[in-house]
């Protein structure tokens, strides 16, 4: 009701500027720091765009000039567009494939750059014969039956189907591939155009460990995009596009018609930018190939007072230079500055490996929170007034330049080591060969599931279940609500399943729908590893041990020094019936060190360990590995490891430092719990974990008819 909105142009290398709202030119306010447009609440209405645009002075560079009293320098954004002189385009699309990131996180602008794009890709191109969508996000939905030619009504047809999706749940890329890996004709596509950024949140994202997992991919031609200073995942992006395709970028507010075309042209090689006084340049997306047309956002710091800045690009070995005028402006500066760091922090957001490690995330916090910038790590808040930040007590943070850095460097240093792997987990360095040996034997052997497990629901993952006419929203955007709203969607999908007489809803859909929901805590808390915790506890209890392991193993990467986390991947792997991999899981856990946890976790790492080893010698008695098992077991377990008690119960729970208690009735009279920890008929409860995070472990040597009470508090 009293909301206004206010659009400041303080740039001084722009000849004409236009701001339309709602459809009608708004005029400007002028004066010396530059031009105001000032909607209020009488204009002022929900669904209505406002749409700036702007012709700068200078088409090849624009620049906005700024200073910071925490970080020395002058600092400086370009845009930067060299020119390149136009060829004719000399690749041929042919058939073309898009993967089509619908996870909840491209809500934000990347929907639409994707939508744009692909629109621009289809209109434009017409060396593009046939085309298919695969949509990807927790799974894989192929929204085209196949290729479908690339004619105007095609195209309208999918695209207006693409603008009516339910964007929901985690970025599962490891999916698609799988889905492409039985999919012969799709995998036939001349050129594969990657819309996403390749930000995985589920399943493996180890390019080199995708690449072994799916051979195929160094057969397909990959166009991959990066759009302005937004991270993307550059490990993931050069290894699919290797010598055959391209990473094409695009900066911020670029004519997305020039990157559409980026593709078929011949490229120039960038092979260095700098400065004539050796000033810090930083280019966002770190771009190897450039393409007519192609805008560079650039961020300069220059160490000493000059009034222009001499930029110099050397493109297939020649150097351009370039002239810019630094004009400063009290108005602009704090602009100038923030504009830099938008391209400093973008650099540390896509460097090496799959992600920033914590030290890193500690720079990029700090230069976040400073400079008041939105990304998966840090947020801010933006007033109108300086009598508002005073109001409200939000104050700039002082800034350490020199300690980030140093956190810089120190990251740096840290990724240079790389630990030995096996079933892409890091081996013990004090992994015994004998226990390498038993590893690669169950590793070697079918599926066998460990434990008997309920079967879950199927789901069914049709376009039907992207394009709902009653989407599923939620509003509050937090843990508790997405799993409070999983768990009444999947209590529907579970009474569907039982109808003795069948709804009209498939319950199949409403199953994939209370997944993808539940999914969408990994994608919007990618590492809260208290959320992902828990969510992975609901995959168990719904039966996706496979979804499941995929969550444990995410926080057993960031966290290895809690065991729980490797115990739950081994045993939703060994209700999988991966045996080699369980086990090795298991092994790590009884022969690291872990000094708050061991005595909880090695007890029932060894039982776990122990109803594997059973199950492999039920099912291979003449295995030439039998005696090794054997041996094996009774070491963990003596001679009553081939003997299993008829119930036993683990509890874990996502809270460290938090004392959860574990309590069993058998029956009126006897409760066993931590002031009871045995009873009269054989039920014990081993110990009371009062730590956190679990487990506590209870077994009886059978189980009454009439079955036990368990409950915690």
């Amino acid at each position: 009701r009293n909301s206004r909105m206010t659009v400041y142009d303080v740039s001084m290398g722009i000849a004409q500027r236009a701001l339309r709202y709602g459809g009608d030119e708004m005029a400007p306010t002028r004066s010396l720091t530059g031009y105001t447009w000032t909607i209020g609440p009488a204009v002022l209405s929900a669904g209505s765009e406002a749409l700036y645009r702007s012709a700068p002075r200078n088409p090849v560079v624009s620049s906005l000039v700024g200073r910071d009293p925490d970080v020395p320098g002058i600092l400086v954004s370009l845009q930067v567009s060299p020119e390149l002189p136009p060829q004719p385009a000399k690749e041929k699309t042919g058939r073309a494939l898009f993967l089509l990131d619908t996870s909840y996180s491209t809500r934000d602008l990347y929907r639409d750059l994707s939508g744009q794009l692909l629109r621009h890709i289809l209109e434009t191109d017409d060396s593009l014969d046939e085309f298919a969508v695969l949509c990807f996000d927790v799974e894989p939905t192929l929204l085209t039956p196949g290729f479908v030619p690339n004619s105007v009504e095609s195209r309208e047809h999918y695209l207006a189907l693409i603008q009516q999706i339910w964007l929901e749940g985690a970025t599962h890329f490891e999916g698609a591939l799988e889905f492409l890996e039985a999919q012969e004709e799709l995998r036939g596509a001349d050129t594969c155009f990657l819309l996403s950024d390749g930000q995985i949140t589920w399943g493996r994202e180890n390019p080199a460990e995708l690449q072994n997992r799916f051979s195929y991919l160094s057969d397909m031609r990959w166009i991959c995009y990066a759009f302005g200073s937004a991270p993307y995942n550059r490990p993931l992006f050069d290894a699919l596009t290797g010598e055959s395709g391209r990473i094409v970028h695009a900066a911020a507010g670029q004519d997305l018609r020039q990157t559409a075309k980026a593709h078929r042209l011949p490229t120039y090689r960038l092979q260095g930018v700098f400065t004539m006084l050796q000033d810090e340049v930083i280019i966002a997306g770190d771009p190897q190939l450039l393409y007519p047309g192609q805008v560079l956002d650039i961020g300069v710091r220059i160490r000493q007072n000059t009034p222009s800045l001499r930029l110099v690009l050397t493109i297939d070995g020649k150097n351009h230079e370039i002239g810019i005028p630094l004009q400063e402006s009290a108005a602009a500066s704090y602009l100038g500055a923030r504009a830099w760091a938008e391209v400093y922090v973008g650099r540390l957001l896509n460097g090496p490996g799959a992600g920033p490690d914590d030290t890193m995330m500690q720079a990029i916090f700090a230069l976040s929170k400073h400079f008041a910038l939105a990304n998966d790590y840090a947020s801010f808040i933006i007033l109108e007034t300086d009598e508002e930040y005073e109001q409200y007590a939000v104050f700039r943070r002082k800034l350490d330049f020199r300690a980030v850095q140093e956190l810089i460097r120190q990251s740096g240093a840290a990724a240079e080591a790389k630990p030995r792997l096996a079933s892409g987990t890091e081996i013990p360095a004090d992994l015994e060969p004998q226990s390498i040996g038993l590893l690669m034997g169950f590793d070697k052997l079918k599926a066998l599931p460990v434990w008997h497990s309920p079967t879950p629901l199927p789901m069914v993952w049709e376009p039907r279940v992207l394009l709902q006419d009653e989407r599923v929203e939620h509003p509050d955007e937090t843990t508790t609500a997405l799993y409070l709203l999983a768990e009444e969607l999947f209590a529907e999908a579970s009474a569907l399943s039982l109808a003795p007489v069948p709804d009209k809803e498939d319950p199949g859909v409403a199953m994939a729908t209370a997944f993808r929901v539940l999914s969408s805590i990994a994608e919007l808390n990618p590492r809260d590893d208290q959320a992902l915790r828990m969510l992975a506890y609901v995959l168990m209890e719904w039966g996706l041990y496979g979804e499941a392991e995929s969550v444990f193993s995410a926080v057993r990467r960031r966290r290895p020094f809690e065991p729980q986390n490797i115990l739950l991947e081994g045993m939703a792997q060994a209700a999988q019936g991966s045996l080699g991999e369980a086990a090795l899981r298991f092994e790590i856990v009884l022969q690291r060190p872990f000094p708050r946890f061991g005595e909880y976790v090695k007890p029932v790492a060894a039982r776990l360990y122990g109803d594997l080893i059973r199950v492999a010698a039920l099912n291979y008695p003449n295995h030439p590995a039998s005696d090794l098992w054997q041996t094996k077991a009774e070491a963990l377990l003596g001679d009553a490891w081939d003997r299993t008690p008829r119930g036993r119960l683990v509890l874990f729970w996502n809270l460290d430092d938090t004392d959860v208690d574990l309590h069993v009735r058998e029956n009126r009279y006897t409760e066993v719990w931590y002031q009871n920890q045995t009873s009269r008929s054989g039920g014990r409860l081993f110990w009371d974990n009062t730590v956190g995070l679990g487990p506590e472990l209870y077994e009886h040597p059978k189980l009454s008819r009439s079955g036990f009470l368990v409950s915690v508090d």
